[in-house]
């Protein structure tokens, strides 16, 4: 599986028409409020943490089920791999 910081709510109109990527709710959440409290302190969402940990917690939305046998160079593209240069 790979992760994704954008995660779609699945109900607003961009979603509902398969544009997921422009989901308003989705960038709210890479910047969000902490998912939850720790004895360390709060669990914060995917850009406001060590997102190269070995655990996370993430909405199941998040989560983007890949074949097996895709390897991983690409399939770190369908994360976030390709992400920096896409705005040049």
């Amino acid at each position: 599986m790979v992760l994704t910081w954008n995660v779609p709510c699945r109900s607003c109109p961009y979603c509902l028409r398969g544009e997921a990527h422009l989901c308003p709710q989705g960038i709210a959440h890479a910047f969000g409020e902490p998912y939850a409290e720790s004895a360390a302190g709060p669990v914060w969402p995917s850009m406001g943490a060590a997102t190269l940990a070995e655990h996370t917690l993430v909405p199941a939305a998040a989560v983007v089920p890949i074949d097996r046998s895709l390897p991983l160079d690409h399939a770190a593209l369908l994360a976030c791999g390709s992400l920096p240069g896409s705005e040049r």
